[in-house]
């Protein structure tokens, strides 16, 4: 997991796509991504290294099985880039995450799911509102009175309860 992450932090994406096999996948569920074969987990590496170019991760541990490895990290990152559609906001992000992969015979990574909360990523970019912010909290009531089952009510065959008799 060490010279994995020092070939993101040396921003190699030849380096970071030699580590899988070739047919490998990579899950990014914090961005919602996933790349394919050896030539997709290359681009997916090298645009995120375009978006973020000082994009630095720590590992904080790991552990080993045997067909498996597993990191968790912390990520700072300077928004210096476009990534995804959206033009450079020069805002520092800092994450957090877990990756596990699962390795071949050869030590290749065939599959790597990596976890993080993309959506701490997009408040930091300012495309969510803060937690717990007046804005989040006026986006949550007006999400709520929305609601097709709030529109609709209880249904009419539900049981009712009233306090004390349920």
């Amino acid at each position: 997991m060490t010279a994995y992450l020092a070939a993101w932090n040396d921003r190699d994406a030849d380096r970071v796509s030699s580590f899988f096999a070739d047919d490998a996948v990579y899950d990014d569920r914090g961005a919602g991504e996933v790349a394919t074969g050896r030539d997709g987990i290359r681009e997916h590496v090298a645009r995120v290294h375009r978006g973020f170019p000082d994009l630095h991760f720590e590992l904080v541990r790991a552990a080993h099985g045997e067909s498996f490895t597993a990191g968790e990290w912390r990520s700072s990152m300077t928004h210096g880039g476009e990534f995804a559609g959206l033009a450079p906001t020069g805002r520092l992000v800092e994450s957090s995450g877990v990756d596990v992969a699962t390795v071949d015979d050869e030590g290749r990574i065939t599959h790597l799911v990596s976890y993080y909360d993309g959506a701490e990523i997009m408040r930091a970019l300012g495309l969510l509102p803060a937690r717990g912010s007046r804005t989040e909290r006026g986006l949550v009531g007006l999400v709520s009175a929305l609601s097709p089952v709030r529109r609709r009510g209880a249904r009419r065959d539900a049981p009712r309860t009233t306090r004390g008799s349920a």
